[in-house]
């Protein structure tokens, strides 16, 4: 897995990092270690860490502040390229409440909340995509609704879309693609979208 990892204060993420690598984590950065906030490594001439692609960001914060350190960059990069973030340290203020984040207070529990991150299921995606499924099924006449799940990684979406039982291909087909499209405008940082489709295996769920 790739992690990018930022911190708000000079060397607040080198215990994170190195627990991250220590489980065979690709760790990355938007600074080098001693490095001027700015500019950022694209900016220096350096390939951008989240343009690249990552799995999840990770904020590292020693003080609680309510606004992004100028070396917290990164995360603000992540969140408009949809990118997982899990923020951790002193979280108390922290400015990134109310976009895609979770929240780590235990230190001693990040490694396993930033592997979990990046399994999970991205509920945001999910509520773009769900009403169009809802919408295609209501028109094809179909009884019940479907379901849909949507995993990122820095390979891109990986979309399931749930059907009832007895839904004919080409009302699959129209929802694969509608899906397809609310979901590029809403992640257009994805470098691709995979659209699976099946059966509920309990009808209703």
């Amino acid at each position: 897995m790739r992690v990018l990892v930022t911190e708000s204060d000079p060397d607040a993420a080198d215990s994170v990092a190195n627990r991250l690598a220590a489980r065979g984590h690709e760790v990355v950065r938007c600074h080098a270690a001693g490095a001027p906030a700015f500019p950022c490594s694209v900016m220096a001439g350096g390939v951008c860490p989240v343009d690249s692609g990552v799995d999840v960001a990770v904020a590292v914060r020693a003080h609680p502040r309510s606004t992004p350190a100028p070396t917290e960059d990164g995360i603000i990069c992540g969140l408009r390229a949809r990118v997982p973030v899990v923020v951790t340290g002193r979280t108390l203020f922290q400015p990134f409440s109310g976009f895609d984040v979770t929240e780590v207070t235990d230190p001693v529990d990040v490694v396993g909340v930033v592997e979990a991150v990046a399994r999970d299921r991205r509920p945001h995606h999910e509520a773009v995509a769900q009403p169009l499924l809802d919408e295609v099924l209501a028109r094809a006449g179909v009884t019940g609704t479907g379901q849909v799940g949507v995993s990122r990684s820095r390979t891109g979406l990986h979309v399931r879309l749930l059907f009832p039982a007895g839904v004919d291909d080409a009302t699959r087909a129209q929802a694969s693609v509608r899906v397809l499209g609310a979901l590029r405008a809403y992640d257009r940082a994805s470098p691709r979208i995979d659209v699976s489709t099946g059966e509920l295996e309990h009808p209703g769920a």
